[in-house]
């Protein structure tokens, strides 16, 4: 008996990719304290620091009392992530805060430090990223630990989903190692070496605080051990998190379309700006112009540059324009996420006064030149 579907058709339905923006690394500050003093990072050290970037602040202390002390951060509009305590001769309490900045961006980031005791060291760390996506900047839930008799923090796993994570490790050491922000009491492990910052509050109990990035981490991600290279000792301790930016979406970039500048009889400057990126750079950038307000049909041309391309001024010189003409102007750029259009202007190339004279010829007349002289007969 013949089957009643002699042939299937698959259909496969793939969701459409969302363009990814790219996440980069702004900068970063650091500061340290004792006796109940307010650690401090300073902002204005962080060039470029700009609306959206996301700061992210990693404070510690280190303490000998046996108390779970509350850290916490004396800047507003800061979340924290956890707080963590870990209970030693040398007792660690951490925690990591982030805020995006808004228009104007902070000075400075401080922690609550008066929560420790006289003998208590206090450091905060900060680390500055854009492209990070402002509605959900952790891809995952952040991970954390802690131990004690030692050191040397292992910051967590992390199972991250979204492609162009960065990933984002932060630990703290109680120690009486006599540490501070000018010595290099890290390690970090492979992967999170460059632009790593760390810093050392010194008292009668230290607290070392620390922060690097790996911009192409493994999924899952187990970062490495950050080595404290100080004599270990029974009577230290540790936290670490393990944090997984997401990168914003991207959308097209957004295009100015300048006036065109040097307009003449038969040529033309055109000139453009990407203003913003989108979040992701452009690889296509230039103009379409013609005789058509629409810029459509074949008297429209266009130019195209590729290559990689931020915000900034670009420019196309275009020639054998017709003279006395109006011609329509629009620049564009192109990213992951799509096409951005400049409005459209437009522009009239100059009249040609070149001096021109006419010559009546009678019949049997000719034109002879000889030695550059013209001849008639």
């Amino acid at each position: 008996m013949k089957n009643f579907f002699s042939t299937l058709f698959f259909v496969i339905i793939l969701a459409p990719s969302v363009a990814q923006a790219a996440i980069s690394f702004v900068g970063s500050a650091e500061g340290g304290a004792a006796n109940n003093a307010d650690p401090t990072a300073d902002l204005t050290t962080i060039t470029g620091l700009a609306e959206n970037d996301l700061v992210i602040a990693a404070c510690g202390i280190g303490d000998g009392d046996a108390v779970n002390l509350n850290v916490t951060m004396n800047s507003v509009g800061y979340t924290g992530i956890n707080d963590l305590f870990i209970d030693d001769t040398h007792e660690t309490n951490f925690e990591v805060f982030y805020k995006f900045m808004s228009s104007t961006p902070d000075t400075s980031a401080v922690c609550e430090g008066s929560t420790g005791g006289n003998d208590a060291g206090t450091a905060i760390v900060v680390m500055a990223f854009r492209g990070v996506d402002t509605t959900t900047p952790f891809d995952v839930a952040s991970t954390s630990a802690t131990a004690i008799n030692d050191p040397d923090a292992d910051p967590p796993s992390i199972d991250w989903s979204t492609t162009g994570v960065w990933t984002v490790i932060a630990a703290a050491s109680a120690n009486a190692l006599g540490n501070s922000c000018t010595s290099d009491a890290y390690l970090f492990p492979t992967g999170y070496t460059t632009d790593q910052i760390e810093c050392a509050g010194n008292d009668t109990v230290d607290i070392s605080v620390g922060m690097g990035y790996n911009s192409a981490p493994a999924d899952p991600e187990d970062p490495g051990i950050v080595d404290h290279n100080g004599t270990d000792s029974t009577n230290n301790s540790w936290a670490a998190f393990t944090m997984a930016l997401r990168p914003a979406v991207a959308v097209a970039p957004t295009v100015i379309t300048n006036d065109a500048g040097s307009v003449g009889v038969s040529s033309a400057t055109l000139t453009g700006t990407i203003s913003a990126t989108g979040g992701a750079n452009a690889t296509v950038r230039g103009f379409a112009w013609g005789t058509n307000s629409g810029l459509s049909g074949s008297d429209t041309s266009t130019t195209t540059n590729s290559g990689d391309f931020g915000t900034g001024n670009f420019s196309q010189s275009v020639i054998n324009l017709k003279a006395g003409i109006t011609y329509y102007l629009r620049a564009y750029a192109t990213n992951s996420a799509g096409n951005g259009y400049g409005t459209t202007t437009n522009f009239t190339t100059g009249t040609d006064n070149t001096p021109s004279r006419k010559i009546r010829l009678f019949q049997s007349s000719s034109i002879k030149i000889f030695n550059g002289r013209i001849i008639l007969r």
